[in-house]
């Protein structure tokens, strides 16, 4: 789930000879956080294209019309990687590249040892858990048109835990890292959804248990896991 949290310009880069000035917002560029990028230019109501990271990045039109916005989740190791904006219907196509350069963060890491049940699976749940992973790619690669004109709130009113990017390694054997953050609530407590936006999905997943997608449009989603019902 994306939490907004306040964003300054962390590098603003006019390149008039191409036609493309790209801007980075961003509270920091490090591994966890989430990079807006601002493109100004002269194309017209077809929008510019732009990737990073090997994958291409949703682009909508701000909501006063002066630029095209998107969203970069920074999930990479320390280093420095291209950013490319180029927009393809013109002729002479222009492009330009801009540096994204990701700064170290440190996780926590736990070491644990527990049942093997909860290290690897058993057999019977293989095609079961390959099938929903099959589904939720489906899910996220679906790119819809932007839904929220307001600020993203908290789904619950309580403080989320500190605990996004910390590491596991179960019997010697290190799992990702945890790709959220935890609320603390009573069971039955009701979740609001902290921004407009359709559900996607609705379902008992076997690594989220009771799980709710929303997809806020332009490749933005809040998955709500472990939820009692």
């Amino acid at each position: 789930m994306l939490v907004p949290a306040p964003l300054t310009p962390t590098v603003a880069l006019a390149q008039a000879q191409s036609g493309i000035e790209v801007a980075l917002v961003a509270r920091a560029i490090q591994p966890g956080e989430v990079v807006r990028v601002d493109v100004t230019c002269a194309c017209g109501g077809i929008g510019p294209r732009a990737s990073a990271f090997g994958r291409d990045i949703p682009l909508a039109l701000s909501p006063d019309g002066t630029r095209w916005q998107g969203l970069v989740g920074i999930a990479v190791a320390p280093g420095v990687y291209p950013l490319m904006v180029s927009v393809p219907h013109l002729r002479p196509a222009p492009a330009r590249e801009t540096p994204l350069r990701v700064q170290p963060k440190k996780f926590r890491t736990r070491t644990l040892t527990v049942a093997p049940d909860f290290v690897d699976p058993p057999a019977h749940l293989v095609d079961r858990i390959l099938s929903e992973a099959s589904r939720l790619d489906a899910v996220f690669k679906r790119i819809t048109p932007r839904a929220w004109d307001r600020p993203f709130a908290l789904p619950l009113p309580t403080e989320p835990t500190p605990n996004f990017g910390s590491r596991s390694v179960f019997n010697g054997q290190p799992r990702s890292p945890h790709a959220g953050i935890d609320f603390t609530s009573p069971t039955g407590t009701l979740v609001t959804v902290p921004a407009a936006g359709d559900v996607v999905l609705a379902a008992d997943l076997f690594f989220t248990g009771n799980t709710v997608i929303v997809d806020h449009g332009v490749g933005l989603y809040s998955l709500f896991a472990h939820l009692s019902r």
